[in-house]
């Protein structure tokens, strides 16, 4: 049955969400107006929508950090909220982009996983909790220990993603001619 459904119409929802460990809930951050934005989560099956967060102008990207704990980043706090109240709360691992570099957040530790002149972004804890993924602008896609040690470059390469057995990474390589992308191809490491 290729029954196509509708989970959001919200600004934005598409970039970077996360399916739960759970496979229950779709976790996205939404523009709330030009200024604002909320986190929010979507059950899968009932498609009920519930808001994570409250809006807010400075809201990171939601990672899950735990099994069904949600963390982001607004007004420079870390803020971790469970997708359904009756989960235990745990911590978790957190990562984050500050001033173009990686930060993760294990506990009430912070490391410092890149320094230098690059430009880092979006970056994504392993499954398993060991590792964090993240891109240059420049340069392509990199993973680190979570406390910046065995630093390894991937290569060029966008939008990467774990496994959910930590063992692999997918990412695309594109190519355009200035406006419209003209080639885009999925590749998978190790």
């Amino acid at each position: 049955n290729r029954k196509i459904v509708n989970l959001t119409d919200d600004a934005t929802a598409g970039f970077k969400f996360i399916w739960t460990r759970n496979g229950e809930h779709i976790v996205y951050r939404a523009k709330v107006d030009t200024n604002n934005s909320i986190i929010k989560s979507v059950e899968v099956q009932s498609k009920e929508i519930t808001n994570i967060s409250s809006p807010n102008l400075d809201i990171s990207l939601p990672q899950e950090t735990a099994f069904g704990i949600i963390g982001y980043k607004t007004r420079g706090f870390t803020k971790r909220k469970p997708v359904l109240p009756n989960i235990p709360f745990t911590g978790g691992i957190f990562a984050y982009q500050q001033d173009d570099n990686i930060f993760v957040e294990v506990g009430k530790k912070v490391f410092q996983v890149t320094k230098g002149d690059g430009k880092y972004y979006l970056p994504e804890v392993s499954p398993d909790g060991t590792k964090v993924l993240y891109e240059e602008i420049a340069t392509g896609i990199y993973i680190s220990n979570i406390d910046g040690t065995d630093t390894v470059y991937i290569g060029r390469g966008n939008n990467p993603r774990w496994s959910p057995d930590s063992q692999y990474i997918i990412y695309d390589l594109s190519q355009d001619d200035g406006h419209i992308i003209t080639c885009s191809e999925l590749y998978i490491s190790d």
